[in-house]
């Protein structure tokens, strides 16, 4: 309750990261990534750190990396354990072949704080164009806010 009327990210974002599909920056398989792309629930994915997957290190859309993995694979002949990465390891720790995958992430995806006024979000993404934002906390993963999510909340206010 309370007066104000004003709704604050954290009611809008339904999504947490439990049920939010993350992908790690680095020691993705491809038959797993193959996977994830054939599911169409989800537009895109956050990529987080392998080691602690919190930390946001940025934003792949589904598309991107549909296209970019193709583009990657085709005419080889890669076994599905294969590995890919969003962030490439160092070459001399990577003897085995690899998919690199850098050119899909989008590393500066705008990043708001859950406690910011919808009114606000709303008008960002109509100036910015926006697909998506995240929600983070110190860089940490929250969940995310997409282009529909902001449009089920202005249609609901008019009601």
């Amino acid at each position: 309750g309370g007066g104000g009327g004003g709704v604050s990210v954290s009611e809008v974002v339904t999504l947490r990261p439990t049920e939010l599909m993350t992908l790690p920056a680095t020691d993705n398989r491809l038959g797993d990534l193959r996977e994830v792309l054939q599911d169409g629930s989800f537009q895109g994915y956050p990529v987080v750190q392998a080691r602690d997957p919190r930390v946001l290190v940025g934003y792949v859309t589904r598309r991107e990396l549909r296209l970019l993995l193709e583009k990657r694979t085709q005419g080889t002949d890669l076994a599905a354990g294969t590995l890919c990465h969003f962030t490439p390891p160092a070459l001399s720790l990577s003897a085995v072949p690899f998919v690199d995958l850098r050119a899909a992430l989008d590393t500066s995806p705008i990043q708001i704080a859950e406690n910011l006024p919808m009114e606000i979000v709303v008008d960002m993404f109509r100036k910015l164009g926006l697909r998506y934002m995240l929600v983070t906390a110190n860089g940490h993963l929250q969940g995310i806010i997409t282009k529909k999510d902001v449009l089920v909340h202005v249609n609901s206010q008019h009601h």
